[in-house]
């Protein structure tokens, strides 16, 4: 079993590579995900980044923090109904997407240190600062009398602490700078004159110091506790603490000094000053019995790593499971009354063609040609899927909660679409005796991942042409919007050559997309009108199809009545190749100049020129 790991943070968040982690000022912090994967290899089960896996073997994903819609790991899992789980660590002052629970139906468990949210199965209680207690704390003379080990960061977040640390840190500034040194990231010593330096080794730092300020990055969370106050366990110095609400529910009150108790620095500083020698060596005392007690307790690497293992493979077992038996007792019902046809399509494993590209570059001329094969067939551009997608993307990623309560899953939304939108096209691929659609709007190209969520056995092409001829038809179109108002990018040709990259760039890159990994078949114009027959043979097996010679009399094929279309006359004819090239005649001198400025690398990476001199 595969178990792929991915983080809004990217890598670094999830160190697998080493139980021996020293970044910056967070000693070994990495260790209780490098003992999780041993533990998990122990059990045959692989975990690691999604980026280590070839995705298609990945039987389970897991986000660290709530992805964005468009991360393509989580459109991909969810495409592929595989189980999904959320490992959440930040607070909501650090990342809110996390904290909103209607971002939380799509995983099957939760795994979350805040106790608010801990009910029922889903929300799975862990700690993910946790730690290896046989290790002995620090014993050290104190050299000095307070420290902050801090990065410097700022929230607007009413439960933020941030502001809190920095009250402190100008408190000590003020009245006794040589009582106070500060570590971290971020701080400027012209402005923070009692910053020091990065503490490298943060345990080793705060050992010298009596008492460490030790704020959380938040306020009131029932819960979240991080490794802070550990830090200071272990280092042998007294926390000042300010965090969880319920902190003494965790860790007992006789081992830290509680900031509540304070109404400003005056009144802590005053309290610190007091302290005597035996009561300072009590909380030392006392921290050190906390810790022989913990071994095995809440904040063990052991706890952690047997709560991860034991709920994800009893979460993947679970979703497993109920996708047997979701498929043992047929689709979802979809809304609304179906025709014979749409249960026709609601049945079927439907796979739609989605022909695109940048206006004027053959995507008529490529329709007609496939509709030509006796398996399938296409009629006039169609024009309402990019808004259509919008709706789904809207469902699929903003309406959670209201889709929850109606029981609807993300499998539900994407069957209703796809039938939905094969509905339009049934009736026309019945009488035409098909087997499928094959639907060409030039725009499809910029809404290829939505479709292939949609329809998850489409298959995409891309037609490019030289964006020399394409801009130069471009600007002969008298087109306009569903309102009557001209097309901006057919105006000249500075907006029409901006136009052509910006369409065919965002085509190239969303092909190398994981949802539309192999399903999508770039394809040059010139190519299908001087070598027609290898090209659409090359086509056609890309799509699954038989060769029929039928592609290559196009011009013969009987034709249903069709709106009018720009290219609607000349794909009634042979193909013919006087429309290639005709730039070389067409532009001025200051027309190239300006297509180079604009689109001249896109036309060398397309290989349509070797270099700029042309």
């Amino acid at each position: 079993m595969n178990i792929g790991f991915s983080s809004i943070w990217g890598q670094t968040n999830f160190q697998f590579s080493t139980d021996n982690i020293e970044l910056d000022f967070d000693d070994n912090l990495f260790k209780p995900m490098f003992e999780f994967q041993q533990f998990c290899r122990q059990r045959n089960v692989n975990v690691d980044y999604v980026s280590n896996f070839d995705i298609d073997d990945i039987d389970a994903f897991v986000f660290h923090e709530v992805p964005q819609p468009n991360n393509q790991y989580f459109q991909y899992a969810q495409l592929k109904n595989k189980p999904l789980f959320l490992f959440n660590d930040e607070p909501e002052v650090v990342y809110p997407p996390s904290h909103h629970v209607w971002n939380h139906s799509p995983f099957v468990r939760v795994f979350t240190q805040h106790d608010s949210l801990i009910t029922g199965d889903k929300y799975v209680k862990i700690n993910p600062f946790c730690f290896d207690f046989a290790l002995e704390p620090l014993r050290l003379a104190k050299e000095r009398f307070c420290v902050m080990v801090n990065s410097n960061k700022t929230s607007n977040h009413p439960l933020e602490l941030y502001s809190h640390r920095l009250k402190v840190i100008r408190w000590f500034e003020t009245y006794h700078p040589e009582k106070f040194d500060l570590y971290g990231h971020g701080w400027d010593p012209v402005q923070f004159p009692s910053f020091k330096e990065v503490a490298k080794k943060k345990i080793d730092t705060l050992a010298r110091y009596k008492f460490v300020i030790c704020y959380e990055n938040a306020r009131d969370i029932p819960g979240y506790i991080t490794e802070k106050i550990f830090d200071c366990f272990f280092a042998g110095s007294v926390p000042i603490y300010l965090g969880a609400s319920n902190i003494d529910s965790y860790i007992p009150a006789s081992c830290f000094i509680d900031g509540r108790n304070f109404n400003d620095c005056d009144e802590l500083y005053t309290a610190l000053k007091g302290i005597d020698q035996e009561t300072y060596e009590q909380y030392l005392r006392e921290a050190r019995r906390f810790i022989q007690d913990e071994k095995s307790g809440d904040f063990s690497i052991d706890r952690f790593v047997k709560t991860m293992y034991d709920n994800l493979i009893e979460g993947i077992s679970i979703h497993n499971s109920s996708l047997k038996t979701r498929s043992s007792i047929g689709a979802s019902a979809v809304p609304m009354k179906q025709t014979k046809e749409m249960q026709d399509v609601d049945d079927m494993e439907y796979d739609p063609v989605f022909i695109g590209g940048a206006g004027r570059s053959g995507t008529t001329l490529l329709r007609v040609m496939l509709s030509a094969h006796p398996n399938l067939c296409s009629g006039p551009e169609f024009k309402l899927l990019p808004s259509i997608t919008d709706i789904y993307e809207t469902m699929s990623t903003q309406m959670q909660p209201i889709l929850e309560a109606y029981e609807l899953h993300h499998d539900d939304i994407r069957r209703i679409f796809s039938v939905f939108i094969a509905s339009f096209f049934e009736k026309y691929r019945i009488s035409s005796s098909a087997k499928r659609i094959v639907e060409k709007t030039p725009h499809n190209v910029l809404i290829m991942p939505q479709l292939a969520s949609i329809f998850p056995n489409s298959k995409f092409i891309h037609i490019v042409r030289d964006g020399r001829d394409t801009v130069r038809s471009l600007v002969t179109m008298n087109w306009t919007d569903l309102d009557g108002n001209p097309i901006e990018y057919v105006q000249n040709v500075e907006n029409a050559a901006k136009y052509w990259v910006n369409v065919v760039s965002q085509g190239l890159d969303d092909a190398n997309l994981l949802i539309l990994r192999n399903r999508v078949k770039l394809v040059k114009y010139e190519d299908l009108i001087y070598s027609p027959r290898e090209t659409m043979a090359d086509i056609l097996t890309f799509l699954g199809e038989e060769w029929s010679e039928s592609v290559l009399q196009h011009a013969k094929a009987p034709r249903r009545f069709e709106p009018l279309e720009s290219s609607t006359m000349q794909v009634e004819k042979p193909l013919y190749s006087s429309s290639i090239n005709r730039w070389a005649t067409e532009f001025t001198q200051e027309e190239k100049t300006l297509f180079k400025e604009i689109a001249g690398e896109l036309l060398i990476h397309l290989g349509y020129e070797e270099s700029m001199d042309w």
